[in-house]
């Protein structure tokens, strides 16, 4: 006759806590890819400019920059090493919101400009 081992209690709360940490890392870096996306969409539209965006959005405009900051908060929060992208990062260094809640992008600034070459 076969004895087989049987589970403790303990055993299956280790297998559960493996889970929760797995599940937590993989929440964090959802809520870190999630941000980027939408920074992206915002910052790096494809067929539009930021202030296209920023200009259908009127004076709500401002609720972007509030929820990003609260998300970006709670990612410092779980990781304070995280750095949320900026618009300087891609040519946006002016933008400005405004008192009544609109969002002016600002002039495109290149990030990354080609070195200047000398004769």
């Amino acid at each position: 006759m076969f004895n087989i081992p049987t589970k403790t209690p303990q055993d299956y709360a280790r297998e559960a806590l493996t889970s929760i940490n797995s599940h937590a890392v993989n929440c964090l870096e959802n809520k870190k890819a999630n941000y980027q996306t939408a920074f992206n969409l915002v910052w790096k539209p494809a067929n539009c400019t930021p202030q296209d965006i920023f200009d259908l959005m009127g004076t709500q405009a401002i609720e972007l920059f509030l929820k990003a900051q609260i998300e970006a908060q709670s990612i410092i929060a779980l990781d304070p090493t995280w750095v949320p992208p900026m618009p300087a990062d891609v040519g946006y260094p002016n933008y400005a919101i405004n008192a009544d809640g609109t969002v002016t992008a600002g002039d495109y600034v290149d990030p990354n400009p080609a070195p200047i070459q000398t004769p």
